[in-house]
């Protein structure tokens, strides 16, 4: 029995050394919470590099990394309580008070929407209050200069303010929508919300809206739903030159009136129109915004009628009274083609129209002479007897041509000219009638597709036709030069047509001349 004492000892070590080399590889066991709180408070000591196989069985050994040690300032702040959507207790207004420059109430449109360019996002806190960095010379509830002009009139969400009661009442403009959809973007803690707006000021009958920017302050907690809360604000228009009057039309005229503003050098008007706008009312009432440091011509027109021109002084500021147009003379008569009237297209200007400046307004294009504008290259359409008439013109000689005749393929059919007033015109057209005779391999080629292609003096005309069971067509054509003619030929279900040219003339007026064109 000592003999084998020896290799007992030897196995128990070999077995104590292979239950060390297992431990680490088996499930750790959790440590009690004082281990745990001893091993993030101070480095454990190394293992000893021989253990007893007793005490390898019941203690399992565990590192732990400490923690990294996080700076205060770097530590993640906890976001801003965010504003729901809220649901306003009561209503807000805005009470505006829009004068001139003498302090008159003034008649106009004031529209509101939030700003573009103060946005309720970019407000932050100071002192408890909302604050805008970008600009810190904001004074609260004071209207200044807008940079949105040209964008107000377009933007989402903008309201309009009810008239005011009598003329020298305020424009009240509603708030709770916009005020409700700037707490929904605002991530201000203080009491007071801005709301930013942007205001455009129209001028009743005048062209140019003022654009104003106003930022408020609410405290929501002061809504109450039997009163609204209401915001007092004034605005006062800058000291401007204008043009006021009346225009009208003859007894039994009814028609469009209007009245556009040019520039004036001394000697003519400027190329377009400074500003246009419609007579608003029954009494024909209008309005211009003028520059005080510069002249102006007014013009007042309608179609049909004779235009009435002014030109205002520099610094001018006053009201035209009553301005009735006139009929002036007149040019009418009939369009007519082969005896019959047909209907076209009818061009006038003036045949002697000397150096005056050409200006365009709605309706065609005046002319400006030593008294004042005249209309120049007017059209109209006939009707479907081929009766035309142009009103409102000057007592002086106009050119008159038909641009373009049903069924006739001409671009110009030449122009005639007439001392105005002029009545019972006959406007023929010197076009040359063609029978046109297609042949397909000697058989007529019956319902054919052909085009014609023409290009004049006054631009170009394209028309589609087709040839009748006989492969027959009757064509109105300008005399005085060739026109050309595209046959599609060959077409079939599934194929697609060959486009063949010829060109066709014809010189004997009125005459149905047969042209045969065979493929």
């Amino acid at each position: 029995m000592p003999s084998r004492s020896p290799v007992l000892f030897t196995f128990a070590a070999v077995l104590g050394a292979i239950v060390l080399w297992l431990a680490p590889c088996s499930p750790r066991a959790e440590p009690p919470a004082a281990t745990a709180r001893a091993a993030v408070g101070a480095p454990q000591p190394a293992p000893p590099s021989v253990l007893a196989p007793e005490l390898a069985r019941d203690t399992t050994v565990e590192r732990r990394e400490l923690p990294p040690r996080v700076d205060a300032a770097e530590q993640p702040q906890p976001a801003a309580p965010r504003n729901e959507a809220p649901h306003l207790a009561g209503s807000v207004e805005l009470h505006l008070e829009v004068t001139d420059s003498h302090g008159g109430p003034l008649d106009a449109v004031v529209s509101a929407s939030l700003s573009r360019s103060h946005r309720v996002e970019h407000f932050t806190e100071r002192d408890g209050a909302p604050w805008l960095p970008k600009h810190p010379e904001l004074v609260w509830g004071e209207p200044f200069k807008s940079e949105a002009a040209g964008v107000m009139g377009h933007m989402r969400g903008s309201v309009e303010a009810r008239p005011p009661a009598n003329s020298g009442g305020p424009h009240v403009v509603p708030l709770d929508t916009l005020f409700a959809r700037a707490l929904e973007k605002s991530n201000l803690t203080t009491k007071l919300q801005p709301l930013p707006l942007e205001l455009m000021v129209a001028r009743v009958g005048f062209e140019r809206p003022h654009h104003y920017g106003l930022v408020l302050a609410i405290d929501p907690s002061e809504l109450r739903p039997e009163r609204p809360l209401v915001l007092h604000a004034s605005l006062q228009l800058p000291t401007s030159c204008e043009v006021t009057g009346r225009v009208r039309a003859p007894a039994g005229e009814r028609t469009h009136l209007r009245a556009a503003l040019f520039a004036w050098d001394g000697v003519e008007p400027g190329p377009v129109a400074l500003a246009m706008v419609s007579a608003h009312d029954e009494q024909g009432s209008f309005g211009l915004e003028l520059g005080c440091t510069s002249a102006h011509v007014v013009v007042l027109f309608a179609d049909g009628l004779r235009p009435h021109s002014r030109i205002l002084p520099t610094g001018f500021s006053g009201d035209l009274g009553l301005v009735v147009l006139e009929r002036g003379e007149s040019i009418s008569g009939r369009a007519d083609l082969d005896g019959a009237g047909v209907r076209a297209l009818v061009r006038a200007e003036f045949a002697r129209p000397g150096v005056g400046a050409l200006r365009p307004l709605v309706g065609g294009w005046v002319r400006w002479t030593p008294a004042g504008f005249e209309w120049d290259r007017l059209s109209t359409s006939t009707d479907a007897e081929g009766a035309f008439e142009f009103g409102g013109l000057a007592q002086a000689r106009y050119a008159v041509a038909l641009g373009g005749v049903s069924g006739a393929y001409s671009s110009d059919a030449g122009a005639r000219e007439f001392d105005a007033p002029a009545r019972g015109l006959v406007l023929s057209p010197s076009l040359c009638r063609v029978r046109l005779q297609l042949f397909l391999e000697g058989v007529p080629a019956a319902d054919s597709s052909f085009e014609i292609l023409d290009h004049g003096p006054s631009g170009a005309v394209q028309a589609s036709r087709r040839t009748d069971s006989n492969g027959e067509a009757v064509l109105w054509l300008d005399p005085s030069r060739a026109v050309k003619v595209r046959f599609w030929l060959g077409a079939s279900e599934g194929s697609k047509p060959v486009g063949l040219e010829r060109t066709v003339e014809c010189s004997a007026l009125g005459s149905a001349a047969p042209v045969r064109v065979d493929f």
